[in-house]
């Protein structure tokens, strides 16, 4: 979709249990941690539009997560992600729709 995107991230041996203490940080997200490697992908590709396109201010300010708990899950969401950019031409955000 030239408006969004969607993606699945394995992240292995978080080492979390169901009622982790809070970690006080003195600033930022957790190295490793989601927000972290969101946050650097989102980093890279502004830097890289910047640079191609002359274009900033490219991302909304969070983003959505969901835990997939299941391969059945998993296929749910790999088969909607792959299906996604069928449904651009009855977006209202495509320009030819407005």
């Amino acid at each position: 979709m030239p408006n969004h995107i969607h993606g699945t991230i394995v992240i292995n041996d978080v080492g979390a249990t169901h009622a982790s203490p809070l970690r006080k940080q003195p600033r930022g997200v957790l190295s490793g941690s989601l927000g972290a490697i969101i946050g650097s992908y989102k980093s890279a590709v502004t830097k890289r539009i910047g640079r191609e396109m002359n274009e900033t201010g490219i991302w909304q300010r969070n983003y959505h997560e969901h835990i997939i708990r299941s391969d059945k899950e998993l296929q749910n969401i790999t088969d909607y992600i792959l299906s996604n950019p069928t449904m651009w031409d009855a977006d209202d955000e495509n320009p030819v729709n407005r």
